[in-house]
Order: C-alpha cells, then sequence, then structure tokens
C-alpha cells in the first residue's frame, strides 16, 4: 500500500468517525419547544395588563375626539364666514374685516389640526411603548420559568414555536410532540399564580428583589 493511499484511508476515518462523534453528540443535546405567544395570551397578568392598556386608549379617544368637534366647529365657522365675505352686498371695507375674521379663524383651524396631529403621533406611541413593556416584563417571567423547568429536565436549548421568520412563515418546521413542553410550562405558571395568591410575602419579596 502506497503513502498516498495509507493517508486517503486515515483521511476518511477520522472523517468517519467526526460524523459520528457528531451523531452521538447531537443524540445528547436534549431540544425542546414552546408557544410563547399562547402562553403569554394566557398568562395572569395579561388581562389585566390589557385592561389597563384599553382604559387608556379610551381616555386617549374620548380626548382625540373632542379635539375633532372642535376642529369641526372652526371648520364651519370658516366656511361661514368666507360665504359672508363674498357676499356683494358687502362694501369692500366689510369684506376686508370678514377676510381678516377668516384669516384668525382659519389660524385656528390649522393650529387645531397641528394639536390633533402631535397628540396623536404622542400618544399612540406612548400606547405601543407601554404595551410593549407589559409585554416583555411577562415575557421575561415565563422565560425565567422555562429555563429553571429546562435545567431541571435537562434541555439544553428551548425553541418558540409561535416565532416567525423574516418571510413570515414558521421557524420551527418540526418537533416531536414530546418535545413541545407548552402545556408543562402552562401548569407551572398557574401554579405560581396560585402560590402567590396563597402566600403574598412572597410576592413582596420578589418586587423588594427587583
Amino acid at each position: 500500500m502506497t503513502m498516498i493511499s495509507r493517508s486517503l484511508i486515515f483521511s476518511i476515518a477520522l472523517a468517519a468517525l467526526g460524523v459520528v462523534c457528531s451523531g452521538v453528540a447531537a443524540e445528547q443535546q436534549k431540544i425542546a419547544v414552546v408557544d410563547m405567544e399562547s402562553l403569554i395570551k394566557s398568562h395572569p397578568e395579561t388581562t389585566s395588563a390589557e385592561s389597563l392598556l384599553q382604559k387608556q386608549v379610551d381616555e386617549f379617544e374620548s380626548e382625540r375626539k373632542d379635539m375633532i368637534t372642535q376642529f369641526e366647529k372652526l371648520q364651519k365657522d370658516c366656511d361661514r364666514i368666507q360665504k359672508e365675505a363674498e357676499n356683494k352686498a358687502l362694501s369692500d371695507s366689510e369684506k376686508e374685516k370678514k377676510r381678516a375674521v377668516f384669516e384668525d379663524k382659519y389660524a385656528e383651524l390649522k393650529e387645531q389640526g397641528r394639536k390633533i396631529s402631535e397628540m396623536t403621533t404622542q400618544r399612540q406611541k406612548e400606547l405601543n411603548d407601554q404595551k410593549l413593556r407589559m409585554r416583555r416584563r411577562i415575557f421575561s417571567k415565563i422565560r425565567d420559568i422555562v429555563k429553571e423547568y429546562a435545567d431541571k429536565k435537562g434541555y439544553v436549548t428551548v425553541l418558540d414555536s409561535s416565532a416567525l421568520s423574516v418571510g413570515g412563515v414558521e421557524t420551527v418546521v418540526y418537533i416531536a410532540e414530546k418535545n413541545d413542553i407548552t402545556a408543562d410550562i402552562r401548569k407551572l405558571v398557574e401554579e405560581q399564580k396560585n402560590d402567590l395568591l396563597e402566600n403574598p410575602l412572597k410576592l413582596d419579596k420578589k418586587s423588594s428583589e427587583k
């Protein structure tokens, strides 16, 4: 056997060994999935958080409605004054006075429109930011439970089965049903909620730790 043949056989053997070792390592790595979107929706804090957010949305809509009513009133005033200024029966000086009144009223109209636009943009940003903060807080609490569960069960990776790719399709194509830990995590979330209700001092302790 030539030196080249021996080297080739040795290289092939090393490659095969690498495949076997990587296969064994893959089998040892336990992977699970969890539906985070479902868990967030069913989390005990989500209902109260959404209720608080909806209250703020209602307040914003009420305030915006009042501002729009004022805007529409100014708009009608502008239309009325403009028509009056076009009355041929009026003298030039009277028409000039009407035009001056119209310009002042029209300036008020533009200012009101600016305020509505500015307030809408600002409040929508505040509401979106608050919604994101609420979601992140709940996500973090669920993630802590998932981490503790995964450590106990020996899972090295837990994927979010509800996550979508840039193309809008699921990132997890397939995983065995036995590796879906969503039901177990939901049960732990519920147990944690009941535990805190029965032992409110724990809730105070958790809050002080943060």
